[in-house]
């Protein structure tokens, strides 16, 4: 986003972004980082 661009560092600008409806969440109710990671992998770019 054009705000990122001017308030962030260049390598901090994230190069896209993906809206979900929910994070997959570990028994102990935190958010389970692997599972976001694979599923990002697996989403079509």
């Amino acid at each position: 986003s054009s705000w990122a661009r001017g308030e962030m560092a260049a390598y901090k600008v994230p190069r896209e972004f993906a809206f979900v409806d929910s994070l997959p969440r570990t028994a102990s109710n935190k958010i389970d980082w692997r599972r976001v990671q694979l599923d990002e992998a697996q989403c079509p770019a």
